[in-house]
């Protein structure tokens, strides 16, 4: 009985020794932020077999967010963002989706996403005359892990903008505002 109670006080001092770890590395490496990200974007599409639609769109654009800075609430950085998904249309513009991004701040460290969405004729483009398109209402990501400090993030949020698109040519210039929220 003796070696049992001893069992039993070393096993509950070992769990609250854990979790206090745990407690302060949770606190320690994790976070809550608000984030927007504003990047100017070409998009190229290209036969893809793993689509339904047998087509795909490859992204490649550069902004700039507060997600890789040491302080969000005041400050922004660059960041590179680079896509893939499948590209369908229908009467009222593009269906986009299932698709994966990855944004990447100046340090290394990357968040990975996915999204889907729809984009809506917008108006031509006065200059090129080529239509422009917005991103409509319920155009989501999710946050599904990342890099560094980032290897476990959650989050979601929208995504709203424009894309030129030239369909002759295969390709679309645009300018998206991803907003939302995640935790690490």
């Amino acid at each position: 009985m003796k070696q049992c109670h001893k069992f039993f006080k070393i096993a509950a001092m070992s769990a609250i020794l854990a979790t206090a770890l745990a407690a302060g590395s949770a606190i320690a490496g994790s976070g809550t932020v608000s984030f927007v990200a504003t990047i100017n974007t070409s998009e190229f599409l290209l036969p893809a077999d793993n689509c339904d639609s047998k087509i795909g769109g490859i992204g490649v654009g550069v902004g700039t967010t507060n997600l890789f800075t040491k302080k969000p609430e005041t400050q922004t950085t660059k960041a590179v963002l680079s896509s893939f998904d499948c590209v369908s249309q229908d009467q009222y513009g593009f269906i986009f989706g299932p698709g994966k991004f990855s944004l990447t701040g100046p340090g290394g460290d990357t968040i990975f996403a996915t999204y889907s969405g729809t984009l809506g004729f917008h108006h031509f483009d006065p200059v090129s005359n080529l239509p422009v398109f917005k991103f409509n209402d319920g155009t989501i990501f999710n946050i599904v892990g990342g890099t560094g400090v980032y290897a476990k993030a959650a989050g979601a949020g929208t995504i709203s903008g424009t894309e030129t698109i030239n369909q002759a040519a295969g390709t679309a210039q645009g300018s998206l505002v991803a907003t939302g929220k995640i935790i690490y």
